[in-house]
């Protein structure tokens, strides 16, 4: 299933920017609920990367909701890796986190993600390269 791409980024799906779209983790201790607000990166329809101040548990189910004030549609997620320090874009005391969807991105999900990317292609062809990829999926 999906090989390396040109940038040698091994992934199923293409990235797309968020630019910046805020989302809160949550996630069960016990018999309380703990969140992080996030910032999400780029998203896929695998998975995306956020910006956050703490790490949630690898050993968890992790729920990822977007701050679009909208209604609440909570979304399962698992942490595949956690990186703090500098890393480019990545500000010392933060982590740099990458979820995987645990059931798939809903459309949902996705279209609110990446809002700002898509009002930055309002002007394009319906069939544009960028969008290409996106048009021709099975939602659910």
């Amino acid at each position: 299933m999906g090989g390396y791409s040109a940038s040698g980024d091994k992934r199923a799906t293409p990235r797309y920017t968020t630019h910046g779209a805020p989302a809160r983790l949550g996630w069960k201790v016990g018999e309380a609920y703990r969140t992080i607000d996030v910032r999400l990166k780029d998203i896929s329809m695998g998975g995306f990367a956020a910006i956050a101040a703490a790490a949630p548990p690898a050993d968890s189910p992790i729920w990822v909701c977007l701050d679009a004030g909208e209604t609440e549609s909570w979304v399962e997620v698992s942490l595949v890796a956690a990186t703090r320090g500098r890393i480019l874009f990545v500000p010392k005391r933060t982590y740099l986190l990458r979820l995987k969807f645990t059931n798939g991105c809903t459309f949902d999900f996705f279209k609110h993600a990446i809002r700002g990317f898509a009002q930055d292609h309002v002007s394009q062809d319906y069939a544009s390269d960028d969008l290409k990829w996106f048009n021709s999926q099975s939602w659910r």
